[in-house]
């Protein structure tokens, strides 16, 4: 398969895991003895994201886990001068000098590093960082197994440079479709969250009169009208306040919907949708739902 034919696959997708899971799966059928481990860099974090690990059966995948004692993919790891510098800002396939435990940086056990070095036979590592435009995604990094070489693959570098692109844009798209305003900031959050709140109530108690008193007899025309354009206003500046408060509460991994209908398929509609724009905005993140029932 060529450039043409590989950029044609690309096209195809939509998501950020697919193409990472194209990119591994296509370094695999290259190299097939090796461990490919994808990650991309979390910017509002500063840490290194496992997004996959491909190479590995289950039997062999779980004896690494138990190494390891946890799953590596979905992790966060800290990013080192050696990776910031290299992993994922330079584009060319690069060769680590020394060994597994010095690639983590000290984040996994010397034991643990010689234990996997020595089960699946890894000698070299090979790193190819995910970035475009000189912005830094992500990396691929490559362990070949045994006599695995990563030379079987001469056009590596131009065919990750090429996923590089399309994953940029994959990313930028959807912040763009978003356009949900990033806050970076732990001290602005916690002040919109609070002033969302301390807004909200008093605006509660009045949307609540305002019922009231347009269940009144309202003969003149004038403060009818009056009413009208309060009630509008209160109720607009309201939505505003709750658009804010789960603006908040995304940033800070915590966001609870309240559904009125009781129609199952519609709510099961709704978290499906929402699950799936907040995945689009937070491609990192694990997204878990949790049905509460209140009375």
């Amino acid at each position: 398969m060529g450039m043409k034919e590989y950029a044609a696959e690309l096209e195809k997708f939509s998501k950020v895991n697919d193409v990472y899971h194209f990119v591994g799966s296509t370094v695999l059928k290259k190299i097939k003895k090796s461990v490919v481990i994808l990650v991309q860099i979390d910017e509002k974090q500063d840490k290194a994201y496992v997004v996959d690990l491909m190479g590995l059966n289950m039997p062999w995948f779980n004896r690494l886990t138990t190494i390891l004692n946890l799953n590596p993919i979905g992790k966060f790891f800290e990013i080192t001068e050696e990776g910031r510098k290299y992993y994922y800002s330079n584009s060319a396939k690069r060769k680590f000098k020394n060994d597994l435990y010095s690639f983590a940086d000290g984040q996994i056990p010397a034991w643990a590093c010689r234990s996997i070095e020595i089960l699946f036979g890894i000698k070299d590592i090979y790193t190819l960082g995910i970035n475009y435009n000189s912005y830094p995604i992500g990396s691929v990094m490559v362990f070949p197994r045994g006599d695995g070489k990563i030379e079987d693959f001469p056009e590596i570098e131009e065919f990750v440079a090429l996923a590089s692109k399309y994953l940029y844009k994959i990313l930028i798209d959807n912040k763009k479709r978003l356009r949900i305003p990033e806050i970076k900031d732990d001290v602005t959050q916690s002040l919109i969250r609070n002033i969302s709140h301390e807004i909200r109530t008093p605006l509660n108690a009045i949307l609540g009169m305002m019922q009231i008193g347009t269940q009144m007899d309202m003969t003149d025309e004038i403060k009818a009208s009056f009413a009208k354009n309060i009630w509008n206003s209160a109720y607009q500046l309201t939505h505003t306040v709750e658009n804010l408060i789960t603006l908040s509460e995304l940033e800070t991994n915590s966001v609870m919907f309240r559904f009125k209908n009781e129609n199952e398929t519609v709510i099961s509609s709704v978290i499906e949708a929402v699950t799936e724009d907040v995945l689009k905005l937070y491609p990192n993140r694990h997204i878990h739902i949790n049905r509460v029932n209140v009375g």
